[in-house]
């Protein structure tokens, strides 16, 4: 399985080489999948702006932060989190050697095929499920699982695996502040080692790069003396609301002066980066799509206010300013 999620990897990637070949023979567009207008000239002159030495907006390279939320501006969120979806997978998986599970909750549901319940899960119980979804592997062994899992498990309602399921115009836009030496932090509220086990395969990122949840852990003493890292259920860093921007600090140590989100979990890690004189862009994806995606628009109510009010902020509608959604 490990080998079919690296050619979907190896796919993906020659797909997006060959528009990168089609966008050199258009004028090197570089968000070739945003539609033309006001949105996408802004993100292009912003990223002129501060990394033109000569302009009186430049950014040194070292501050050139930027960070992305993953659910819902990355990749899709619908009609579960994937992180549920993986877990609530896993635990059906492994029923059978825990029928305990059966009578137990938050794992009866699951067992009995009802995930829906994923959509109104409690935090504890979600964490128990993640938990479960490990049962006897270690941490590398379960990276392994969810590697598989993103290149067999299939968003049925959009009829697309997983792995293939990130936003083309994102990834340009990733592409984009890469090669103007920004350095991306994708922060998510999902368990950080899920969203590592495939940063870098599918977006390119590289595992150091990826700020979420952090599990307790401890070291564990074998009998030989050698030392070995152990996991506990439990959350020792929460990544949501007022945590995304206090934890952005704890490990990169900068402000950013780029952040993109879809919901109110993200609106303190945008505010945060427009926040004070420095220039910076705050990037809102709406979920206006259902016949390409998913119509589930939701202006975070104190983003909503942001956006009429903070010349910093802008609205990425799908349906308007996205003329490709997926790579197909």
């Amino acid at each position: 399985m490990k080998r079919v999620f690296a050619m979907l990897a190896a796919s993906l990637l020659l797909v997006l080489s060959s528009l990168s070949v089609s966008m050199a023979a258009d004028g090197d567009d570089p968000l070739s999948s945003w539609n033309d207008g006001e949105l996408k000239d802004r993100i292009l002159a912003f990223v002129d702006a501060v990394t033109d030495p000569d302009s009186p907006d430049f950014v040194p390279v070292d501050d050139r932060i930027a960070v992305f939320d993953v659910d819902g501006t990355l990749w899709a969120e619908r009609p579960y989190y994937l992180d549920a979806l993986f877990a609530a997978d896993r635990v059906a998986e492994l029923a059978a050697d825990n029928p305990d599970w059966a009578d137990r909750l938050p794992f009866a549901p699951i067992v009995a095929g009802d995930y829906d319940v994923l959509n109104s899960i409690e935090g504890t119980d979600f964490i128990r499920l993640m938990n479960a979804s490990y049962g006897d592997a270690s941490d590398a062994e379960w990276e392994d699982i969810v590697e598989e899992w993103f290149a067999a498990s299939a968003n049925e309602a959009l009829g697309r695996v997983h792995a293939e399921n990130a936003y083309l115009p994102m990834m340009e836009l990733l592409d984009l502040v890469m090669a103007s030496e920004f350095t991306p932090y994708l922060v998510t509220a999902a368990e950080e080692q899920f969203v590592r086990a495939v940063a870098d395969d599918i977006f390119g990122i590289p595992r150091e790069q990826v700020i979420g949840v952090v599990m307790d852990r401890s070291l564990a003493e074998g009998e030989d003396g050698s030392l070995t890292l152990t996991r506990s259920p439990a959350v020792a860093v929460a990544n949501e609301r007022e945590g995304k921007a206090i934890h952005i600090f704890d490990v990169v140590g900068r402000k950013p002066i780029l952040a993109a989100g879809n919901s109110d979990g993200d609106y303190h890690m945008m505010k945060w980066a427009t926040s004070g004189d420095d220039t910076a862009l705050a990037l809102l994806v709406l979920h206006d799509d259902e016949e390409r995606e998913f119509d589930y628009a939701r202006v975070p109510t104190l983003g909503g206010q942001a956006l009429e009010t903070d010349p910093e902020w802008a609205s990425v509608s799908m349906k308007d300013a996205w003329e490709t959604v997926f790579a197909e």
